[in-house]
């Protein structure tokens, strides 16, 4: 459990305090975690926030960590929740479309797309035709973004962030700056949006070899102009 504290004017951009190792992911764990390290950095009289995902161990109202915090604190605390995960719920619900409601991992489509991968043309694919006014606007700048992002994380960017940045660039008609690449299909699980992003990417891209009805096409071109175009 990551723990850390920000704060003007010695520790605006944050500071580490540590990451203590934890039993369980209980609401209660993480607080009584979270409340030793502010004790120990002696930092526990300054805290009037707290920042979190909205994951249910965070946020329930019983017995949810933000809860036991203020109990352990004994005061009341500004909740500054995360909204990025809002997008992935976004995306959870649109690619259930396309996937149809399931927990599983073992997906039909998922499968045939890597069973026939080797023999997939790939230098016979198809991209975003955008029409629309709007969505050109933010077609440039989506294209302006990633570009920005991938010279400016070249050495960190981990490969399945990478991937997803490659293949946007790829589908809104562009050329990476390492060039065309389509990587082979990996493991896919329903809660990791960033696989989710990849596949439907790369069925809308092939899906004329892969012999997809118009309806699915049309599914998998809306998600891909979500994920590619829609902030």
């Amino acid at each position: 459990l990551g723990v850390l504290v920000s704060g003007k004017p010695s520790y605006e951009e944050g500071k580490l305090l540590g990451v203590p190792p934890i039993l369980n992911g209980t609401g209660l764990a993480q607080a009584e975690a979270t409340y030793n390290l502010t004790v120990e950095w002696k930092v526990d009289g300054l805290i009037v926030g707290i920042v979190f995902d909205t994951t249910a161990s965070n946020s329930g109202w019983k017995n949810g960590a933000c809860v036991r915090i203020e109990i352990l604190f004994d005061q009341k605390l500004l909740y500054l929740a995360c909204k990025h995960h809002v997008l992935e719920i976004v995306l959870c619900d649109s690619s259930k479309v396309v996937f149809g409601a399931t927990t599983s991992t073992d997906n039909p489509d998922l499968k045939h797309l890597k069973s026939i991968w080797h023999n997939v043309d790939k230098a016979s694919y198809k991209t975003l035709q955008i029409k629309e006014r709007k969505l050109k606007v933010l077609r440039t700048e989506s294209i302006r973004f990633i570009l920005t992002f991938l010279h400016s994380e070249q050495k960190f960017l981990p490969d399945d962030y990478r991937e997803v940045a490659e293949v946007t660039l790829i589908i809104l008609g562009e050329t990476p700056p390492r060039g065309i690449r389509w990587l082979e299909p990996g493991a896919h699980h329903h809660a990791r949006w960033m696989s989710t992003i990849i596949y439907c990417a790369k069925m809308f891209v092939f899906s004329d070899q892969l012999g997809y009805e118009n309806s699915k096409i049309e599914n998998l071109e809306r998600i891909c102009l979500l994920t590619a175009c829609i902030k």
